[in-house]
Parts: structure tokens; C-alpha cells; sequence
């Protein structure tokens, strides 16, 4: 087994693409510490990963805040002697809150409040920010980790009418090449997968050239990040995304 040993860190681990991660950790022997707000869908991934008898820890936390996250890290260093993976996937991309726009303004990008642009980049950002430093010391002391960040087709190439989505994940890109270059000399790699049109529950996608994907097809990238086939291979952004990159007419 790939992660036999190893304990990872996984945002966003109750459902999509997380839960699709921590299944497949977990069937390849990585002890989980799985962070998410969704308590009931945490508890029901938690039970899935244990079938490959594996521990798992599941935290119901909100990643913004930021001694909510150091007492997660706290609690897991209590039980786990390292962190050898940390996979920041939890984000958002919709504008589901009315006041979030501003009907006034009829374009897509004036129409975005400032409290839009705000929650947008205290989760996607500013949650990976927190989770990483909470627990990238552990691998700092041990001169191991993987660290794997999720980005998205929309910091690539930009998608019109989410300009504050597309922000954030150019941010998550940026930051991973930064702390790539940081980091190297304790042997801690940084990398990024950016999904393209994935199916998850309550949310389509458009097409892609090889149509649409799978959570399963988003973890089995990140697998390959967290696990020794990459050791030399860091600061890199991966997309997933079945060619959408290769041009916008798969909008």
C-alpha cells in the first residue's frame, strides 16, 4: 500500500472531491485527520474510511479560525507522533447568499460585494494558510511532508463571471510555488492538482474534451502527489481537467 504508515491531514474530507481523497488514503493505509462542517457526512465518511481499518479523526471546524485549527492540530499531535500529508482542499465557488450581489449592477463583476470577495478569500486562501501552518512545523522537525493544495481550472485560465473564485485559486497556485521554494531544503514538497469540470453532489459541470469527471479522478492525482512516485517533484500545478485548459470554448 501506497500511504501504509503515514497519517494525512484532508479539509474538506465529508464529501466530493475530499471524501473521494480520504476513501482512497484509507484504502491505502494512511491513518486520516479529516476536517469539515458537514458533521453528519463527516461522521458517515468516517465510518467508510474505518472499513480499511485505519484511525481516523474528524474534526467539525470552520478553517477560518485560525485557534480552532491550532486546537485540531493540538488535539492530533496528541494522538499521532507526525503529519506526514496535508491535502487543503475545503473552498467554495458559489455566490449563494442574496446579499452577496448587488442586483443594481447587472455585470457579473460589479455586481460582486465586497462581503462576497471577503468570504471567498478567507476560506479559500486564508483556510489553506491556516490548516498548512498549523501543522507544516511537524513536518519541518521530521524533513518529510507532502503537501498538496487544490486549486482550480478558473486560476489558470480565469472564468468570466467568477472573477473573486478565480482570484482566490490564482492565489492558491501562487502560494504553492512560494512555499515550494521555501520549504524544498526540509524535503517537504508543495504541489496543486486544479480540477476541471467534475461531477459532485448538487452541482454540474460544464464539458470537457474528455467530458466529465469524477471525485475519484481528482483523488487519484493527489495520490500521486502524497505518495513516494513524486519525491522529486515539487512547486508544480497539475490540471485535471480533461483539456478544458486547452481552450475557453469549454465554457
Amino acid at each position: 500500500m501506497k500511504l501504509q504508515g503515514k497519517t494525512a491531514v484532508i479539509t474538506g474530507g465529508a464529501k466530493g472531491i475530499g471524501e473521494g481523497i480520504a476513501l482512497l488514503f484509507a484504502k491505502e493505509g494512511a491513518n486520516l485527520i479529516l476536517i469539515d462542517m458537514d458533521e453528519m457526512r463527516l461522521a458517515q465518511t468516517k465510518i467508510e474510511c474505518e472499513k480499511y481499518n485505519v484511525k481516523v479523526l474528524t474534526f467539525v471546524t470552520d478553517i477560518t479560525d485560525v485557534d480552532a485549527v491550532n486546537n485540531v492540530a493540538k488535539k492530533s499531535f496528541s494522538i499521532f507522533e507526525s503529519i506526514d500529508i496535508i491535502v487543503n482542499n475545503a473552498g467554495v465557488w458559489e455566490k449563494k447568499a442574496s446579499e452577496f450581489i448587488d442586483s443594481s449592477k447587472p455585470q457579473s463583476f460589479l455586481n460582486i460585494t465586497n462581503e462576497c470577495w471577503q468570504r471567498m478569500i478567507n476560506i479559500n486562501i486564508m483556510g489553506a494558510i491556516n490548516v498548512t501552518r498549523a501543522f507544516l512545523q511537524k513536518m519541518i522537525d521530521k524533513k518529510y511532508g507532502k503537501i498538496i493544495n487544490i486549486a482550480s481550472v478558473a486560476g489558470i485560465n480565469g472564468i468570466p463571471g467568477m472573477s473573486e473564485y478565480s482570484a482566490t485559486k490564482g492565489a492558491i497556485i501562487a502560494f504553492t510555488k512560494a512555499l515550494a521554494h521555501e520549504i524544498a531544503e526540509y524535503h517537504v514538497n508543495v504541489n496543486a492538482i486544479s480540477p476541471g469540470s467534475v461531477a459532485t453532489e448538487g452541482r454540474g459541470a460544464p464539458l470537457s474534451y474528455l467530458g466529465i469527471s469524477s471525485p475519484s479522478d481528482m483523488a487519484n492525482a493527489v495520490m500521486f502527489f502524497a505518495s513516494s512516485d513524486s519525491d522529486f517533484i515539487t512547486g508544480q500545478n497539475l490540471a485535471v481537467d480533461g483539456g478544458r485548459t486547452l481552450s475557453m470554448k469549454c465554457d
